[in-house]
């Protein structure tokens, strides 16, 4: 569903819909935020009939009702099969990372994609499993940045992880987290 924000919101004739349920003939539905890099929208998945990881990407040069405007990729292999299930994602300096949530457990397979990278590859994709920082670190909200940190909430266990974007992706030294129940 697209809205364009230049004409009255309550307005049939504001919006268009796109069925790209089907994209790449892989089972592209059930999705839980979204991540814009520039030019494309990528598409977090989240639960279809089961949790999945199919992200679906729209280019948004392209026309929004062509089937060429839209790609999906599987990643679920990825992990030994757990990368499914993923609450939202966050661009920072030509990586969009997403946050790991829920793949019938929770989970802290945390997805990392070059946008530099083709989309369709498995090598633009890389993944670390959080749990090495801090073993409640699964159950990841939707992440935000300042521009050189990722703050990924955690929902189930009140830890706050961070992860320094300067430093290696897949090591534990790179993250730090916080016991929000400090607060209280």
């Amino acid at each position: 569903l697209r809205y364009d924000t230049t004409k009255p919101f309550k307005s049939a004739s504001s919006w268009e819909a796109y069925n790209a349920g089907a994209t790449g003939g892989l089972a592209s539905k059930g999705y839980y935020g979204a991540v814009y890099d520039g030019k494309y929208i990528y598409f977090v998945p989240m639960h279809n009939g089961g949790y999945h990881g199919v992200f679906l990407r729209y280019d948004t040069t392209m026309p929004f009702k062509s089937a060429s405007s839209w790609a999906a990729y599987d990643v679920s292999s990825m992990a030994g099969g757990a990368a499914k299930g993923y609450w939202g994602g966050v661009e920072v300096n030509g990586f969009i990372y997403f946050s790991p949530y829920y793949n019938g457990a929770y989970h802290g397979k945390l997805l990392r994609y070059d946008v530099s990278k083709p989309f369709a590859d498995a090598g633009s994709w890389s993944v670390f499993d959080v749990t090495a920082v801090a073993a409640n670190c699964k159950g990841l909200g939707a992440p935000s940045t300042d521009g050189k940190f990722v703050y990924f909430p955690n929902v189930v266990y009140n830890l706050i992880l961070r992860y320094d974007t300067d430093l290696p992706f897949g090591s534990t030294s790179s993250y730090s987290t916080y016991d929000r129940r400090a607060l209280s």
